[in-house]
């Protein structure tokens, strides 16, 4: 059942399907339920896709170098034992 990956509520979810397997709920009421999230989640990335700008995508899809450091504990650990000989 697809609902599973687009249902944030457990507990909803969860007495949809006791609700399902009881014969309380039918599929088209099922399928209805995920519409009606999905057309929510759709509209939310409709939303916020139309406040991305080019400027923003250019920026976001710029190349950049990365500075990864060493972790600083571990650097503690080597600079003290390295006084410590």
């Amino acid at each position: 059942m697809y609902l599973r990956f687009f249902e944030e509520d457990d507990t909803e979810y969860t007495n949809i399907i006791d609700q399902y397997a009881k014969g309380e709920l039918l599929t088209g009421e099922v399928k209805a339920r995920l519409i009606a999230v999905l057309q929510k989640l759709v509209t939310d990335h409709q939303q916020r896709r139309k406040l991305v700008s080019d400027e923003l995508l250019q920026q976001f899809m710029t190349p950049r170098l990365l500075n990864f450091r060493a972790d600083p504990l571990q650097e503690k650990e080597i600079k003290s034992s390295k006084s410590a000989s």
